[in-house]
């Protein structure tokens, strides 16, 4: 009896490319799509399901979507942090809600079009970096259980987008040509501060702009509109480059200042999960990813309670509260947490 898998399908080159080498290697394909109420995934997933001849299941999660991951982007820019909606997406709608579709059979797993490897070390799952490191996207997967784990496949993991593209090409699927798509799939242009403005109900309130001395020295126009480490945009002149280094939600202040002061040696994360082992007990060296498009650097994780410690080995620039830190030792997956602050 072969295994069956439902494969999470947007419609775009990477999951239907997934399904594919899945069929060809022997497995019994289910193509499932997530309904958020955003975008074209279910027209465009129905068309790749017609041209496998697998069938189409749809999960309507438009509720579940704008309750998990839009009402979490408004507050978390309305209360002066940088959200990560794709982590959340992950962990609390698109694994979770396929999850929920597989039964108690083991015969039956799961599967997505991320540039991820899955790794099992003495039967727990861990997950590593893809083999191609551009494409790479261990970062928004940390908060993933065990128990998802488990039951995932990552078929692309050992792959290169350009062989991901012939093989869509060969096979004349019709994603083979789709562009890479760069933003965030509920703003499609690009353009989340108009997405605030409506989704905020007014609550973007003009304020002062003060300086690390804490003299006014400008005006902002709703602290949702700004983030740490912006320059461009804030409409004050000084002698020198001036940066936002914080932002205050309590009296409504935006906190500019020189480059210099924009670097961190110490952040404190919390919300944290561990795919490695099941806690942090004890230091930890690890090399850290701030943000998904940044380098990893050395730091050392020390657990406190119910936060995370994370001493850099050289001051990092622009450390913002609100994006994931996540950790790896080499090319594997450690965990990783929210960043609460950085001093």
């Amino acid at each position: 009896m072969s295994t069956t898998v439902y494969v999470a399908l947007s419609g775009g080159v990477d999951s239907t490319v997934a399904a594919l080498l899945l069929r060809q290697q022997g497995y019994a394909i289910e193509g499932v799509t997530i309904d958020t109420g955003y975008g074209n995934a279910v027209t465009k997933a129905a068309d790749c399901c017609r041209h496998l001849d697998i069938v189409h299941h749809v999960i309507d999660a438009k509720a579940l979507f704008n309750r998990y991951v839009i009402k979490y982007f408004v507050e978390a820019y309305l209360n002066g942090l940088t959200p990560n909606p794709c982590v959340v997406c992950n962990q609390r709608i698109k694994f979770a809600l396929i999850f929920d579709m597989l039964s108690k059979n083991q015969l039956t797993m799961m599967a997505t079009g991320h540039y991820v490897r899955k790794v099992i070390d003495n039967d727990r799952c861990g997950l590593a970096k893809a083999a191609s490191k551009t494409k790479d996207q261990s970062y928004f997967l940390y908060k993933l259980p065990q128990k998802i784990l488990a039951r995932c496949l990552f078929p692309l993991g050992n792959y290169q987008k350009s062989e991901i593209r012939e093989i869509a090409a060969a096979a004349a699927m019709p994603a083979a040509v789709e562009l890479e798509s760069q933003d965030i799939c509920f703003i499609p242009d690009g353009n989340y501060r108009y997405f605030l403005e409506q989704g905020s109900i007014n609550r973007l309130l003009d304020g002062d702009i003060i300086d690390t001395s804490g003299n006014i020295i400008g005006h902002h126009y709703g602290l949702g509109n700004y983030t740490v480490g912006q320059r461009k945009g804030l409409g004050i002149s000084s002698q020198c480059p001036l940066y936002v280094v914080a932002i205050d939600t309590t009296a409504n202040r935006l906190i500019v200042g020189r480059e210099q002061e924009l670097y961190s040696k110490e952040v404190i994360c919390g919300d944290c999960n561990f795919i490695a082992f099941d806690n942090l007990i004890a230091p930890l060296d690890v090399e850290v990813k701030i943000r998904y498009l940044a380098n990893p650097v050395k730091a050392k994780i020390i657990p406190q309670d119910d936060i995370i410690k994370m001493e850099f080995e050289v001051a990092q620039r622009a450390v913002t509260p609100g994006q994931a830190a996540v950790f790896y030792r080499d090319d594997t997956l450690i965990g990783g947490g929210t960043i609460i602050s950085c001093k």
